[in-house]
């Protein structure tokens, strides 16, 4: 099965999603980390003629409810409103990790925000919809990866407050090399 494509389905829980090598071993080792990260991503997206802008827009910026300090950047509570994005930058920091989404121009899907249990019950999010289930790649296996999505039916509407995720991987022969930058990552 060498350079054949399949899709990798991706529960929503914190883990490796495959792994060739460590990063000890070599510069470009292979991996990916998934999960359920509660924050939104600090992946930029650069558009033709424009300024980077986050692949995930700011959602708190018009809302006032009890537990909002805990998704907003020190400091902007009552003012700005801004996104707490630390863990993601220190993820993505110095290009070590690319957001599968963004890197392969994934029109954006929210992950959660959407929670009804099928008969008009739940508990919807108080932050509205939002990306927070994420697929991250090393460099080395940014160039493999060829799709993402987000699963959507009703049946998965009412079994989760959260979304699957997945990301089609074309594996292995992908898997050396450098990553070149597609049109759709930034470098800020």
């Amino acid at each position: 099965m060498f350079g054949t494509q399949r899709t990798v389905a991706f529960p929503m829980t914190m883990g490796i999603g495959f792994r060739l090598g460590t990063r000890r071993e070599s510069k470009n080792s292979s991996a990916s980390a998934l999960g359920d990260f509660n924050a939104l991503l600090a992946a930029t997206v650069a558009d033709p003629g424009r300024a980077p802008r986050y692949y995930d827009t700011e959602p708190y910026l018009t809302q006032d409810h009890d537990d909002l300090e805990y998704q907003l950047a020190a400091g902007t509570v009552g003012g700005q409103q801004l996104a707490n994005r630390r863990l993601t930058e220190a993820l993505l920091h110095g290009g070590y990790m690319v957001d599968v989404a963004a890197h392969v121009g994934a029109p954006w899907q929210p992950t959660v925000g959407h929670w009804e249990d099928g008969r008009g019950r739940g508990d919807p999010h108080p932050w509205g919809s939002r990306r927070i289930g994420l697929i991250l790649a090393t460099r080395p296996v940014a160039p493999a990866v060829k799709h993402y999505g987000v699963h959507v039916s009703a049946a998965s509407n009412e079994a989760s407050d959260h979304r699957a995720i997945f990301a089609d991987v074309d594996q292995p022969t992908s898997l050396s090399g450098s990553h070149r930058r597609t049109p759709h990552e930034s470098s800020v």
